[in-house]
């Protein structure tokens, strides 16, 4: 099991007391978690990127971006026949289903950002304007920003550290009072000190790996899905 399922099932486990229907923790429900996902990960647009009836290793399976059978109950959907979700809360099929597709999306969005090496509006949507400037190859049309895959986090200056982590949080959740106002964490500052120990400062690896783990980090926060 990746070890980003086990962080957040042992986070759900203890806060996920509600149930998905309207209250003290509103979880958004399916429609709205697939639109979501829709507009933070741009491959989930791109039908070349997604499997529809098998499971390439390198497409996006349907579970992760479509309501089915497969996930109709672990996602909260109302059921016609009793006119309430199947589970009272997120469970455990829930974390397993939500971890699962969230890895996969991460990963297969970085595959289609490489491909679209030279999408400048693409790679903004991950990367700080500060990141893209410092790393910017502006000898090189096709590829611009190729330096993101070879120098390692641990080089990247402190100051940037947190400009990138901070940069996410408010790209994939929200500013600072969006975050204080869900109340899982005080703030922005907060939230940003658990993200940034997700990846070490000393860590080997590359930009674009670090900031893939810390994509999946903050999309596993519950403040992620609630509102």
């Amino acid at each position: 099991m990746n070890k980003w399922f086990i962080v957040f099932l042992i986070f759900f486990s203890s806060q996920a007391f509600a149930s998905f229907s309207e209250n003290s923790r509103r979880y958004l429900s399916p429609k709205d978690m697939f639109t979501l996902l829709n507009q933070k990960f741009p491959v989930l647009q791109d039908k070349q990127h997604l499997a529809k009836y098998h499971f390439p290793s390198d497409q996006v399976p349907l579970s992760c971006w479509g309501l089915g059978l497969r996930n109709g109950n672990s996602t909260g959907l109302v059921l016609p026949a009793i006119g309430a979700a199947a589970t009272a809360s997120p469970g455990t099929a829930f974390v397993r289903w939500w971890g699962s597709c969230v890895d996969q999306i991460v990963i297969k969005q970085f595959m289609a950002l490489n491909l679209k090496a030279n999408d400048e509006g693409l790679w903004k949507k991950f990367y700080a304007p500060e990141i893209l400037d410092r790393y910017r190859d502006k000898g090189n049309v096709k590829e611009p920003f190729h330096r993101l895959t070879s120098v390692e986090w641990k080089d990247l200056p402190p100051n940037l550290k947190q400009v990138q982590i901070r940069f996410l949080i408010e790209e994939l959740i929200g500013p600072n009072p969006v975050i204080a106002d869900l109340g899982f964490a005080k703030g922005i500052d907060d939230l940003a000190a658990t993200i940034q120990s997700i990846v070490p400062d000393d860590s080997n690896l590359k930009i674009s790996h670090a900031t893939q783990a810390l994509i999946t980090g903050v999309t596993l926060r519950e403040e992620f899905i609630t509102y």
